[in-house]
Parts: structure tokens; C-alpha cells; sequence
């Protein structure tokens, strides 16, 4: 786990992290730990297998193509300004 804290926000990054497996824990953690961003990697699953109800939280899902791989979540308090899934072109052009 890691965590960062930005002018009072608290992010907090897991990696390793399969949803389905450990999403009865994630509800104390929220409640024990009350971060502004929570960062899953490695979550293994698409928004409708896990089902969670996070009040207060924002779920923005990222999943591969093929299940049981990879995949993010980010679970946020605040309404982003923008939510981009995976890479845009013109940002890896830029970078090549």
C-alpha cells in the first residue's frame, strides 16, 4: 500500500488487488482509512462481476479485454474533470 497526501487529500495505491476475491474487505478499509482516491491495480475483474456499493465513492472502472486480466479501479470522493480510459494516441505520438 501507499499512500500520498496532497493539501489534505489522502490517496491511497494498491497493487495486487483481485476485486472478487477481497471486495468484503474493501467496505472496512474505506470506512478505517476515509481516503479521497483509492487506486486498485491488478483488480482481475469488470465493474458488473464485483457489484460494489460504496457510498460517498465514485467507481471508475478500467478492464482488459480478456478476463481475469489486469484491469484498474479508482474509486474518488470528488467528480473528476475528465475521465480518459487507457492511452490517448496523441500522448504516445508525443512520446516516440
Amino acid at each position: 500500500m501507499v499512500g500520498y497526501s496532497y493539501d489534505q487529500t489522502l490517496l491511497l495505491e494498491r497493487k495486487r488487488h483481485p476485486c472478487r476475491a477481497q471486495k468484503e474487505r474493501l467496505q472496512p478499509f474505506l470506512d478505517a482509512e476515509q481516503p479521497d482516491v483509492l487506486c486498485l491495480q491488478e483488480t482481475k475483474a469488470k465493474q458488473e462481476q464485483v457489484e460494489l456499493e460504496l457510498p460517498g465513492y465514485r467507481q471508475f472502472w478500467y478492464s482488459a479485454d480478456k478476463a481475469g486480466y489486469s484491469g484498474t479501479a479508482i474509486f474518488s470522493k470528488a467528480e473528476p474533470l475528465q475521465v480518459v480510459n487507457g492511452f490517448p494516441k496523441t500522448s504516445l505520438a508525443s512520446t516516440t
